[in-house]
């Protein structure tokens, strides 16, 4: 006998075992949150992925560097808009815009610290593109503006992006690391 929580107990719509009347609509919807469903128990990455991530950047640390406390809790902020990105995009929410916009006159200057938090960004970039329904439909915008992309960044963020559905791409005062970018 099968128990509520046994794999084998799921019955696909459409199945034999499925006595269920679909209209065409229901049933291609069922398939494809079924594909869906699939695809997070494949990759089993339900929430952030690195541990090394979900440390908390103190504010001791960017007072150390020099910068003022105001850098310091405008830092905090974006890093927490990067981290709620991460988890929608990763759950496969339908996400409209990734705004990671500092709109404060100091531009965000990199920091090895952070690479933790951008990679787990692209990674929440790649999985949320095997979400069938998102390749189709996509986002509006992805903007960086007035953040220091280094080149360990841009690589990163060059895997993700160029295969990511969407209409615009922002990037502005980005400084692009003091090497530039090179052809």
């Amino acid at each position: 006998m099968n128990s509520d929580n046994d794999m084998s107990a799921i019955i696909l719509p459409g199945s034999s075992d499925d006595d269920t009347d679909y209209t065409g609509e229901e049933f291609a919807e069922n398939k494809q949150r079924v594909r869906d469903l699939m695809l997070m128990i494949e990759y089993q990455e339900w929430l952030y992925s690195s541990s090394s991530s979900q440390v908390v950047i103190p504010r001791s640390y960017w007072l150390s560097r020099g910068f003022d406390d105001e850098y310091a809790e405008r830092m905090s902020a974006f890093l927490g808009r990067m981290r709620k990105y991460s988890h929608q995009l990763r759950r496969g929410d339908s996400i409209e815009e990734i705004d990671l916009w500092n709109r404060h006159q100091l531009s965000f200057l990199h920091d090895d610290i952070l690479l933790p938090y951008w990679r787990e960004l692209v990674n929440a970039l790649i999985q949320y593109q095997k979400f069938s329904h998102r390749e189709t439909y996509g986002m509006e915008s992805f903007i960086i503006w007035n953040v220091e992309l280094h080149p360990s960044v841009l690589g990163l963020l060059a895997s993700a992006l160029k295969t990511l559905p969407m209409k615009g791409l922002i990037l502005g005062y980005n400084h692009f690391g003091r090497e530039g970018l090179s052809s």
